[in-house]
């Protein structure tokens, strides 16, 4: 259990880098170029994010089912 714990943190911890990397990026939302926060922009950083997370929380789900059932 404590080695399904250590891989869902490190998960998560890439994830957040990978976010950040994404928000340093793309700086419309923090104080950024005016040009670039545009409503557009803002749904297409939400749609990646979105997709990171997804993506990140399928490949969880899998190492997880592979603990699980095998």
């Amino acid at each position: 259990m404590d080695s399904n714990r250590a891989l869902g943190n490190e998960g998560l911890s890439l994830l957040l880098q990978n976010m950040q990397a994404k928000s340093d990026l793309y700086p419309s939302d923090s104080g950024g170029p005016a040009l670039t926060a545009t409503p557009l922009a803002r749904s297409r950083r939400l749609v990646s994010v979105y997709r990171s997370i997804s993506s990140a929380v399928r490949s969880n789900v899998r190492v997880m089912r592979s603990f699980v059932f095998h």
